[in-house]
């Protein structure tokens, strides 16, 4: 009986001490966690800042035009502020709701020449399509030109980057990457457009496109200013580019590969530091 009730203190001294080991332990797995949460709410924080810093600034530019796009191409064609909705680029453009707001570049070799000054250009963007492309003919070429002695050129060609404004005759595809579809109705239950004719009370019925390129300019542009737009009519088979917006673009806002790489770390971190209690706990419910 001695030996009885002498034990039974020990236990519970035992039972106590192992009491206070686990909260000890519970303790600093806490304390750990919160640090992980901690560094990694930091790190998250940075990838935001850095996209808060870096945000993208897009800039229309106004050209001269010879022609209405409501009255000559596409009658409900959008004017204004317009966002295109049919592709991936986002890009905003501004439409003149009045007045000359196209310009058709007709005959070979007659140019259009835009003046402009905006920074740190990365990209432009154009709406662009063209009356009559024969497939792969070379429509135009379109030239960037900045201070610096920093210019780049880019060709327009009938099937790929620029196609017909109406689908019939001639080219009708793009390649669906760096030209996507911008607009697109039916006539005449969606609009009218100047198929064949150039006038939208007289043109053909049918489907109507208006494309976005994206021109990615070369990296000396992103310290430079943009001064200069030249378009040029290269077409050898008698197409006309026809130009109805453009924006220039500084695109700057894609995470840091080092922001990036520490977010992860931070989470990596976060795992580490919860893993010991994870593999007591698991240890526990194996005994």
């Amino acid at each position: 009986m001695k030996g009885t009730f002498a034990a039974r203190p020990l236990a519970s001294t035992a039972r106590r001490m192992a009491d206070g080991l686990e909260l000890i332990w519970n303790t600093a797995v806490i304390a750990r966690t919160r640090s992980a949460c901690i560094f990694t709410s930091t790190a998250a924080a940075l990838v935001i800042g850095a996209g808060a810093a870096n945000a993208d600034t897009y800039t229309p530019i106004s050209f001269t035009g010879n022609g209405n796009i409501q009255s000559n191409l596409i009658s409900t064609f959008p004017t204004g502020s317009y966002t295109p909705g049919n592709n991936s680029f986002g890009v905003p453009f501004s439409i003149p709701s009045t007045g000359n707001n196209f310009n058709a570049i007709s005959g070979s070799g007659s140019q259009l020449t835009i003046t402009t000054s905006v920074s740190d250009v990365t990209n432009v963007f154009t709406l662009m399509n063209a009356y009559s492309p024969q497939p792969n003919d070379q429509i135009a070429s379109i030239e960037f030109i900045a201070t610096g002695g920093v210019s780049e050129t880019f060709d327009l060609i009938a099937g790929t980057n620029i196609r017909d404004f109406y689908q019939g005759y001639f080219a009708n595809t793009i390649n669906g990457t760096t030209t996507q579809n911008a607009f697109s109705c039916s006539a005449p239950s969606e609009c009218l457009g100047g198929g064949n004719t150039g006038d939208v009370d007289t043109g053909e019925y049918g489907t109507y496109n208006i494309d976005e390129q994206d021109f990615v300019l070369n990296s000396d542009f992103a310290t430079q200013t943009l001064t200069e737009i030249i378009i040029t009519n290269t077409s050898t088979e008698g197409g006309t580019p026809l130009l109805l917006g453009i924006t220039a673009a500084d695109i700057t806002s894609t995470p840091l590969p080092g922001t990036l790489s520490l977010l992860l770390g931070g989470l990596g971190l976060f795992g580490m530091l919860a893993w010991p209690g994870r593999q007591r706990n698991n240890v526990a419910a194996a005994a």
